[in-house]
């Protein structure tokens, strides 16, 4: 998927795509002091035990207007889940 994605967007700069530890990339971010505009995650929180805990994670490396978004996740629950 990545590949594919990559593919689309060679072309573009600011875009880059990353494929590994959720968790441990929040936490080099954090110390980086880096922000990004759009966190995009496929088919990923439902493996989770501690979902809010993973979304609240991610609110330092967010941009002021930063956005996450996660799509395909087949637990209808996360329907209602909480945005940033």
């Amino acid at each position: 998927m990545i590949e594919v994605a990559k593919t689309h967007y060679q072309d573009k700069k600011n875009v880059s795509f990353v494929a590994g530890d959720a968790e441990a990339f929040i936490e080099q971010a954090v110390k980086n002091g880096q922000k990004f505009d759009l966190v995009f995650s496929f088919s990923f929180l439902h493996h989770l035990y501690d979902v809010p805990g993973f979304i609240k994670k991610l609110e330092p490396i967010l941009s002021e207007t930063g956005t996450y978004i996660a799509m395909h996740e087949p637990n209808l629950a996360m329907d209602k889940l909480f945005f940033l």
